[in-house]
């Protein structure tokens, strides 16, 4: 029996196809950089930092693209996945917001100054910023530069993390519409260095910290007051800004309430309309399996 050669290409493709899917480190299919050029979208700017931790932990690409996928159900969002910086840097070109899910930099002097200044220009020029989990940390020098548009940031020398439960208690802001009350576990970032007064900041989720996490002096001089975990910004030039310290897990995102304040949160910080229930965040469990990074398992989790 022949074959043509067109049925041949098109089984080859798909057998490519599936074992892609079937491969979790596979990401050849994810578009990087793919911008648009129509006005009537709001640019969602996703970045992703370079692999980090062991596997499940900040698996910030497979975030993203979890992320994207959340964003696209909202009519009118175009989410742009970038890996650590754009190569095309017309891709910050009305971008109504730019979604960080990285590391962040922990040494003084060592984020680039050109990424910096293109930062403020996009946020000066009306885009909103978020920042998930460790995307928080700047060294002191950078962090007073991004204070005024982010609304507080991690500072390695007096803020502090660790992992605890905090009990979520919705807020009347857009970014806690249909979200539930509900318990997280997860690791915390505190302690945080704030703009004065928080003027402008509503916290969105307050939890007390376990002492014994309090590892900073400066940290240590508020035993047992409640620290804001997340927060939205709204700063004197109508700029917005979204927080949300914890994400340390990718498997996180199987939760739907974490989902949604996330989803709400972003869409905010872009200024479009969250809807009286919350933002649509359909979740299918098996895409949280593919496009993660290849890193060690961590020993611990190898014996279990």
């Amino acid at each position: 029996m022949k074959m043509s050669f067109g049925i041949v290409i098109c089984l080859c493709l798909a057998t490519r196809s599936l074992l892609a899917a079937a491969d979790p480190f596979d990401q050849s299919s994810v578009p990087i950089e793919v911008d648009t050029n129509d006005p009537q979208l709001a640019k969602i700017i996703l970045i992703a930092g370079p692999p980090s931790h062991n596997a499940g932990e900040h698996e910030t690409f497979a975030d993203c693209v979890v992320l994207r996928d959340l964003l696209k159900q909202t009519l009118g969002v175009f989410p742009v996945i970038v890996r650590e910086w754009p190569k095309n840097q017309a891709i910050l070109d009305r971008a109504r917001t730019i979604v960080f899910l990285a590391d962040g930099i922990h040494e003084p002097g060592k984020y680039p100054a050109e990424r910096l200044e293109q930062l403020k220009k996009a946020c000066a020029g009306g885009a909103g910023l978020v920042a998930i989990h460790y995307a928080l940390h700047y060294p002191r020098a950078e962090g007073e530069q991004i204070l005024p548009y982010l609304g507080g940031y991690y500072d390695w020398d007096t803020s502090a993390k660790g992992h605890w439960t905090a009990d979520f208690k919705p807020v009347e802001h857009p970014a806690c519409r249909g979200v539930q009350p509900v318990q997280w576990e997860d690791g915390w970032h505190f302690n945080i260095r704030f703009l004065e007064g928080l003027k402008g900041i509503t916290p969105l989720l307050v939890s007390a910290a376990p002492d014994k996490l309090r590892t900073t002096p400066d940290a240590k001089k508020s035993l047992g007051r409640e620290e804001i975990l997340a927060w939205a910004y709204e700063g004197p030039t109508g700029a917005r800004a979204f927080t949300f310290s914890g994400m340390h897990l990718h498997k996180d995102w199987a939760e739907a309430n974490r989902r949604r304040l996330i989803v709400n949160g972003i869409l905010w910080s872009a200024k479009i309309d969250v809807p009286k229930n919350g933002a649509p965040v359909e979740l299918d469990p098996a895409n949280l399996k593919h496009w993660l990074d290849k890193k060690p398992v961590a020993k611990t989790a190898a014996k279990k």
